[in-house]
Order: C-alpha cells, then structure tokens, then sequence
C-alpha cells in the first residue's frame, strides 16, 4: 500500500503535536511494510509567503524511504501536486482541515480515497476561548470531515467532539497515535528520579493549554517549596513574539524568590525533551482539552510522575491514583495540591510512574497500535 500523507511541520521540523504524531506514523507505518510520502506545508502562511520561490523541496529520508516535498506558498503548489500525483498513492491521509482542498484535487487526479484525522478539535478550541465566530480553520475543518472518505479520529474524545460539531458525518474511526519507545525511556523508566530534581512542562505555550494556570501552581509550588525548581521546555515555534509574552507574563506573577528559579528553554526537539523527561520530578500538564495528548504519552514511557487535568482524551491514557494524579481542568488550586503530592511523596510517585510505564507499553508504542492503522487505510480503500 502507497500512502501521501499531507500535513504541516514534518520532521525534523517539529511545530508540536501533529509534527511528532505524523512523524512518527510514517516512520511505524513503513516499518510495517508499506510505502509512504508526505507533503508537508512548512510555516504555511501563504500571505505572507506570496511570493516565494514556485519550486518545492525535495527530500528522500533515509531513514524511511519516504519521498517528501516541502511548501511554504501557495506558488509552491502546481509543483506538490505533480508530486503528489507521481507517488501514485493508494490513500491520501489529510492531517489538518486547512489543507483540504489540495488534497482533494490530488484525490480527484488519483482517484484514491482521501481520509482525514483531526488532530485538534476546533469546535471545542474555539468554544474553550469564547470566540463567538467560527474561524477558518473550523469552517475547514467542517468541511473536511463532511467530505472525506473515512475520519480516524486519535481518540473517543476526538471523535465525539467532531460528532458534535458535524452532526452529518458518518461515526470515525478511533484509532490511537503511538509513541516511540528507546533505551533512554527505559532506563529511566527503572531508575530512581535524582535528588532536586526540577518540575518539567513540554509544550507550546497557548490559553488552552493552560500555560496561566501552569503559572499560577509554579508560583504556588516553589513559594511551598523552596528548594524546588522548574523547567519549562516549549514556547511557539516560529513565533518568537508571541513568546516573550508568556515570560513576561510570568515574570509578572512571580514573586523575587520564584522568578528565577523557572528555566524557559524555548522550543526543543523531541530528543531534548525526552532527556529533560528523563532527568526530572514531575510533569504538570494542565491543558483544557487534548485530543490525545502525545507529552503525556511520552512521560509515561520514561516512568515520569504526572500532575495532569482530565480533559479530553486523558482519561483514555491515564487513571486517576493509580497512574497519574488528575484534577479537573483550570482549576490550578487542585493542579497545586497534586503536584505536592508528588513531590512530597517520592515513593508513590514512583509508583504511579512505573506503572504509567507499564501501561504505556502495553497499550500505547507505535508496534501496539501500528496494525489498526493499516487496517484503517486498507477499510476506506475497499470502501472507496
């Protein structure tokens, strides 16, 4: 089977979740057997890119064998279509809404199936932030789930929450991403967390990811604590603006004694993180909502202890007391209460970490859930 996956920030680039998530998919799904290329949409920002080069990139990963094409304007585009037409792909797997309309026209050329996974949920985003108007990438969204061929939706959170907002498609298909595993993850996983060790955070930096919340329980925390420190290893790639205002928002709402015990690393690849994860106390992860929730997944593989909301799809990885400790989202009083726990508890947070571990690899490594994948795409080739 020959599969074009279109998506956004294809490694090594690394914009967040659907970076890690696709990447690792292809790198699963060819070790499986099958063939794969990518189109991948590279800071599309086609205003302000109008007038790039019309040619895209082209790579051969090695690692792989995937041939890829990189754009970045809509210039660009004549060119990923021809591409995309001379992989002769079987399936064409869509993995934001905005980038809809240019799979369509490679599946009409192609005439295979086009499948869409939507790895965020912007119907609850946009209600989460009170946006009284739908933004284009809802509307896109919308439209690609009522158009596709078959939705594979990451989680029963996902799914429903597209169920809700397009009430005229048919149901999706869960089938959940995986992580990678390593000897790092295991190693870590087995071994006792250093003394001192910091608080880590791994994500962008965004309201509904709930980056105020994560600095109301830093301030609470080291004020208790005053030993204790915290590593904030994420921000908003390609967007250094943006940035420097959650630093200073924190620099506001700390007090002198906490300030600078708060490292912000900026973005990081995901190797970087994995080491930080390996070397630290804890992880707070208090998002609104997650689709999945692949940090939380990769926490669990290092045996990392984890403060964390029960939003969307983390009920599906995590259980409350006996994996992780969990409290409902935006409510940073509980968050702090959690994570003291931990700390002051090193034992069974151990515990809760180690058997996060186990469960990760018995339910949650790309050789776990590889299979439902393939039979996904091969379900919406018959059934095209």
């Amino acid at each position: 089977m020959r599969i074009l996956h279109v998506t956004r920030d294809f490694p090594p680039r690394s914009a967040g979740g659907i970076s890690t998530a696709v990447g690792g998919l292809v790198a699963a799904t060819v070790e499986a057997g099958a063939a794969c290329s990518v189109i991948s949409f590279d800071d599309w920002r086609p205003r302000l890119n109008a007038g790039a080069a019309p040619a895209p990139t082209f790579e051969h990963d090695d690692a792989t064998g995937a041939a890829i094409a990189r754009l970045s304007s809509p210039g660009q585009l004549p060119g990923a279509r021809m591409f995309a037409i001379e992989q002769r792909p079987d399936i064409i797997h869509v993995h934001h809404g905005m980038l809809w309309r240019f799979a369509a026209t490679v599946r009409e050329a192609v005439g295979a199936p086009a499948v869409l996974t939507p790895h965020v949920a912007q119907a609850v985003q946009n209600q989460l932030r009170e946006l009284a108007e739908d933004t284009a990438s809802l509307r896109a969204q919308r439209e690609a789930a009522l158009a596709a061929d078959a939705v594979l939706a990451p989680s029963e959170a996902a799914a429903s929450a597209l169920a809700d907002d397009v009430p005229g498609i048919a149901p999706p298909t869960v089938v959940r991403l995986g992580v990678a595993d390593s000897e790092t993850a295991r190693a870590a996983a087995s071994a006792n967390r250093p003394a001192g060790a910091p608080l880590l955070y791994a994500g962008r930096l965004a309201d509904i990811n709930g980056t105020g919340e994560l600095f109301e329980v830093l301030a609470a925390v080291l004020a208790q604590r005053p030993g204790v420190q915290a590593i904030i290893a994420g921000g908003l790639p390609y967007n250094e603006k943006a940035e420097q205002r959650w630093h200073r928002q924190w620099a506001e709402i700390a007090s002198n004694e906490t300030r600078d015990r708060v490292v912000f690393t900026g973005w990081l690849p995901p190797a970087q993180v994995g080491n930080l994860m390996a070397g630290a106390a804890a992880l707070i992860a208090p998002s609104w909502f997650e689709t999945f929730g692949l940090t939380l997944a990769e926490a669990m593989l290092y045996g990392l202890p984890i403060a964390s909301t029960s939003a969307g799809a983390i009920p599906e990885l995590l259980e409350h007391d006996r994996t992780a400790l969990l409290c409902r989202p935006r409510d940073p009083e509980a968050m702090t209460a959690n994570v003291l726990a931990l700390l002051d508890a090193p034992q069974r947070a151990a515990e809760l970490g180690q058997a996060a571990a186990s469960r990760a690899r018995e339910k949650h490594t790309w050789n776990r859930v590889i299979d439902g994948w393939l039979r996904a795409y091969e379900s919406a080739v018959a059934g095209a």
